[in-house]
């Protein structure tokens, strides 16, 4: 073994930066992880380096993406503990999809620490299996991990034998490709689930960016126990901010922990326990959601995008068709727009829609009133609700970049991906320095197997980047900074020259 105080200096390099935390006694795990990482980009003189990272305050990102794959475990399998798959089919979902439809929006799910993929892909499946009513639209599965190897495995879809010991034939079959003794996933199912890479200890949990406002359902099993306490117990408060009232969290049962997961209620189901978010009537800590489209301007720009939908009676009663040209409306008054925006700062994205139909139904329907009724209902999970009014004011010409952005993102987040596309380009055409929807658009390149034009995205990013600061704050990243969001775009870039 090397100095081990110089480990010992790493280790908490590695906590600091990743959250994952070791004990006195795995430090030749943190050894054996920078040796394997050191390997994997071909530097030889290990002693040297890790003598270097030791006297370091900070470890370089490129080789933390490699070293945060060597650190961490990511054996995993389909279907796994039946208990939580059990709660899944019975209880969680006929309830979520109940609520979901009082409250006419699409059902949102995240696989936090989703390692190779056999777990969303797993949620994919059963969905299918069992609530065939179900259309594309109606729910979305977002995964995520820390290993940037272990997405890119994820979105190649391709598993051995070892990762189906629990999975029935039949679903086997049905589901998969044999290929030569690896199994390719239905491109069905692999379109379902959007992965990306995020950092438990240090990213935004609330950030457009990782999409993890308004959550129905988090799965994060065999992940936390790799934390260190502190991160364990800021990750299960902010697990708790990113659910509606309602929903569920599901960990392993080796991480069930009263302390840290305090301010969920225990669910007892079959052989298990599993967490639930319940606010009503409870005097715990509840903090609110965090705003995750900001700063949408309006200006004069027409459109060619018209989801193929039709505008439901319902909310055509509510708005009553008063969607009509700026030339002919009147304007809000400053008092009434203060006090909206005042409610949608503060998260209460339902009350500020109730409040905005109301002024609407007065015949005060301006621009920047139905902006911000379609940012509420996007933040509120009503993505449908959010289209109607997104195509009423992009149909009237009144729209520019970051419509198309916000646009985008909703149609995104109901999987329409072609449609997400069309607008994060038309958005692109007003402005081609539009940040987010370069990366937006280098995402979703990359999950189709488009490297050359994702990278193209991405670096488009680092270029504008370059004339921010390295502290400044990214508007509608939800609190991401220039150099955190650098971080990530350099490493996706990284992993994509492999």
């Amino acid at each position: 073994m090397k100095q081990k105080g110089e480990l010992i200096k790493i280790a908490a390099l590695v906590e600091k930066e990743l959250g994952l935390h070791f004990e006195s006694n795995r430090i030749e795990d943190v050894e054996r992880g920078i040796i394997a990482a050191l390997h994997e980009i071909n530097i030889e003189d290990t002693e040297k380096f890790i003598s270097n990272l030791a006297a370091a305050s900070s470890i370089e990102p490129l080789f933390l993406r490699v070293l945060s794959s060597h650190l961490t475990i990511g054996e995993t399998y389909f279907f796994r503990e039946k208990p939580a798959m059990s709660l899944f089919i019975k209880m969680i979902m006929p309830e979520v999809i109940r609520r979901a439809e009082k409250e006419k929006r699409a059902i949102k799910i995240w696989s936090a620490g989703c390692s190779s993929g056999e777990e969303p892909y797993s949620l994919a499946i059963i969905i299918k299996e069992n609530f065939p009513e179900l259309s594309t639209s109606d729910f979305s599965i977002m995964a995520t991990d820390i290993s940037p190897k272990a997405i890119n495995k994820a979105i190649s879809g391709i598993y051995t034998e070892w990762s189906f010991r629990e999975t029935p034939d039949n679903i086997r079959k049905k589901y998969f490709l044999n290929n030569n003794g690896t199994w390719s996933i239905s491109p069905d199912i692999k379109r379902l689930v959007n992965f990306t890479y995020l950092n438990l200890a240090r990213d935004s949990f609330t950030s457009q960016l990782s999409g993890t406002a308004n959550v129905d359902i988090i799965f994060c099993r065999n992940v936390l126990m790799y934390l260190s306490p502190a991160i364990i117990k800021t990750a299960a408060e902010n697990f708790y901010n990113c659910l509606n009232d309602g929903g569920w969290f599901i960990t392993s049962q080796v991480e069930l922990n009263d302390e840290y997961f305090s301010l969920f209620d225990k669910v007892y189901f079959e052989s298990g326990v599993f967490y639930k978010k319940i606010v009503s009537g409870k005097k715990g800590k509840k903090a609110p959601y965090k705003n995750y489209i900001d700063e949408i301007l309006l200006k004069t720009h027409s459109t060619g995008i018209k989801p193929e939908r039709k505008i439901t009676k319902e909310i055509n009663r509510e708005i009553k068709g008063k969607f009509i040209a700026r030339k002919n409306i009147s304007p809000l008054s400053a008092e009434t727009e203060n006090d909206l925006e005042k409610l949608y700062l503060a998260g209460k994205y339902k009350e500020c829609i109730t409040a905005c139909l109301k002024v609407i139904e007065k015949g005060k329907d301006d621009h920047n009133l139905l902006s911000l009724l379609a940012k509420c209902y996007a933040n509120s999970g009503n993505y449908k609700q959010a289209v109607i009014v997104l195509d009423k004011i992009v149909s009237s010409g009144l729209s520019d970049e970051d419509i198309f952005y916000l646009y985008g993102t909703v149609l995104h987040e109901q999987n329409e991906i072609n449609k997400a596309k069309e607008a994060f380009k038309k958005g692109l055409y007003l402005n081609p320095d539009h940040l987010l929807s370069h990366l937006m658009m280098g995402n979703i390149m990359n999950q189709e197997g488009k490297r050359t034009i994702a990278n193209k995205h991405y670096f488009n990013v680092l270029e504008i980047l370059g004339k921010w600061n390295n502290d400044d704050i990214i508007p509608g990243s939800g609190g991401l900074t220039k150099a955190r969001l650098n971080d990530i775009v350099e490493n996706l870039l990284s992993e994509n020259e492999k």
